[in-house]
């Protein structure tokens, strides 16, 4: 009984770990990533002659990026939102079917988010 709890924390702990892990890994991109979102028309092919067009880009990404504060504080934000939300279902689930079926699921739901393009 008292190795079945232990593997149980384990497995748990590695879950909120490797969640943790791809938040960090996630949140220093989402500037650049929403700025591209909105300007995909926007090239970095730019060589040394056109230095003017460089520092346009520049003022252009920071006046964009400046501005996206909020748009970040809401990507985040709905991320505890759901969490809020979902997990007093998942614990009534849980009771339910039990924590190995719980467990299995969210592993693999994390698994095909981190997988997929």
């Amino acid at each position: 009984m008292l190795r079945d709890i232990n593997i149980i924390v384990v497995i748990v702990y590695l879950s909120i770990f490797l969640d943790n892990i791809l938040l960090t890994v996630v949140v220093p991109i989402i500037p650049d990533y929403l700025f591209w979102l909105e300007n995909p028309n926007i090239s970095l092919n730019i060589t040394k002659s056109s230095t003017p067009n460089v520092k346009d880009i520049t003022l252009d990404q920071s006046e964009v990026l400046g501005n996206e504060n909020g748009k970040i504080g809401i990507l985040l934000a709905s991320k505890a939102l759901i969490q809020i939300i979902i997990n007093p279902l998942i614990g009534v689930l849980t009771q339910y079917l039990g924590y190995n079926v719980i467990l299995f699921l969210g592993s693999v739901n994390l698994l095909i988010a981190t997988l997929r393009k």
